[in-house]
C-alpha cells in the first residue's frame, strides 16, 4: 500500500456521489484512519461565513489607502474579495504595494529585488528574518487615513483586525453543518486550523463561531499565517505552502498523514506547493476543496476552479458521510486505499 504521491490524480472525487455504497461508514473510516490522521482546516468560508464579513470591513480600509496614493478604481466588497479571496489584509496591502508601488524594500536606499531575495528562499522564517534584518529594511510608505491617522504597514494591519472583530463579534457565524462534523471528528483525529487569518481575529472567531472548544489548546491546534509567519513587509502566507509544513512540523506528522480543506483557489494552490517545498517533495494526502459557502447555482463553476488548481476532492457540504465518502474516494483514486476485487 502506498502511502504518498506527489502530484495530484486527475481523477476528482465527488462528495456528492457516494462511488462505494456497499461499503459501510463504519469501514470507510477503519480504513481512513490507517492512513490519515490529522485534518488541517483554512477558516475564513471553511469554518465560518466569514470572507464576506471580513471584506466588508477591509474594504473601506484598503479603498483609504488606494485614494490616499490616487489610486484607480476602488473596490466593493465584492469585487475585493473576487481578487484576493484567502489572503491576508496584509497581503492585500503588500500586493497592491509592489503593483503600484509603494512598497519599499531597501539597503541604503537601493531596492532589493526578487534575485536578491532568492539567497534567502530555503532558510526557515526565523533565519531569513535574523539575516535579512541585518542588511535590509522593509516598509511600506506612510499613509494617511480619511480621519487624519498616519499608519505604517503594522497599524493599518491591525486597524484592519479591529474593524473586523469589531463587525465578527455581533454578525459570525459558523459554516452550516460543520459543528457538527468537527464534533463527531474530535476523538479520532488531530483538528487544526491553518488560517492566513492573524491571531487575534482567529481566536475572536472561534469565540464567535463557538468552535474555540474543539482546538483547545488553541496555541497546538490554532495556526496564523499573519501572526506567526509573515516577514514585516514581505508576506509568506498562502499560496505559499509554509503554514502547512509549519504545523506539521510543530504537531509532529508527515503531509501523507494530512486530509486539507480549502475554499479558495490560493489555499489549494498552498497545499499542493507543499510538495513543491518539501525537502523530500512529499504531498498531502488528500486536498479537498469547499464549495459550500456559495449559493447553490455557483458551486459547481467555484469547483471547476479548485480543481483547476489541484483540488482532489470537492466538498458540497458540511456532512460526515459527504467527507467520509469523498476523503474515501480520494484515498481509493490514489492508490493509498487498495479494495479487494
Amino acid at each position: 500500500m502506498s502511502t504518498q504521491r506527489t502530484f495530484a490524480p486527475k481523477i476528482v472525487a465527488n462528495s456528492k456521489v457516494n462511488k462505494y455504497p456497499q461499503i459501510s461508514r463504519e469501514k470507510k473510516l477503519e480504513l481512513i484512519r490507517k492512513i490519515i490522521a490529522i485534518f488541517l482546516l483554512d477558516f475564513d468560508d471553511t469554518l465560518a461565513k466569514a470572507e464576506l464579513l471580513a471584506f466588508f470591513a477591509c474594504c473601506t480600509l484598503i479603498n483609504e489607502v488606494l485614494c490616499f496614493f490616487r489610486i484607480t478604481p476602488l473596490y466593493t466588497p465584492e469585487t475585493l474579495l473576487a481578487e484576493f479571496r484567502g489572503r491576508s489584509a496584509q497581503d492585500m496591502v503588500l500586493e497592491l504595494g509592489k503593483r503600484h508601488g509603494f512598497i519599499l524594500v531597501w539597503r541604503n536606499g537601493v531596492d532589493v529585488t526578487a534575485e536578491i531575495l532568492l539567497r534567502f528562499a530555503k532558510l526557515s522564517y526565523k533565519e531569513m528574518l535574523a539575516e535579512l534584518g541585518k542588511e535590509y529594511v522593509f516598509t511600506i510608505k506612510p499613509v494617511t487615513l480619511a480621519d487624519g491617522r498616519v499608519m505604517n504597514l503594522k497599524e493599518l494591519v491591525a486597524e484592519e483586525m479591529r474593524r473586523v472583530i469589531e463587525i465578527f463579534s455581533d454578525k459570525l457565524e459558523p459554516t452550516d453543518g460543520v459543528a457538527a462534523v468537527l464534533e463527531y471528528l474530535a476523538p479520532m483525529f488531530s483538528l487544526n486550523i491553518c488560517s492566513s487569518s492573524a491571531w487575534e481575529r482567529l481566536m475572536a472567531s472561534l469565540d464567535g463561531t463557538k468552535l474555540r472548544h474543539i482546538f483547545e489548546p488553541v496555541a497546538e491546534h490554532v495556526y496564523s499565517g499573519t501572526s506567526h509567519l509573515v516577514i514585516p513587509g514581505l508576506g509568506r502566507g498562502k499560496p505559499f505552502g509554509d503554514i502547512w509544513r509549519w504545523a506539521l512540523r510543530l504537531l509532529g506528522f508527515r503531509p501523507h498523514q494530512v486530509v486539507t480543506v480549502e475554499d479558495s483557489k490560493s489555499g489549494v494552490d498552498s497545499c499542493n506547493n507543499v510538495a513543491k517545498e518539501d525537502e523530500k517533495h512529499e504531498a498531502i494526502a488528500v486536498i479537498l476543496g469547499y464549495v459550500g459557502i456559495h449559493p447553490e447555482e455557483k458551486q459547481e463553476e467555484e469547483a471547476e476552479g479548485l480543481i483547476e488548481h489541484g483540488a482532489e476532492g470537492i466538498l458540497f457540504n458540511w456532512d460526515i458521510d459527504e467527507l467520509i465518502n469523498v476523503v474515501f474516494e480520494v484515498l481509493v483514486n490514489k492508490g493509498m486505499i487498495v479494495l479487494d476485487a
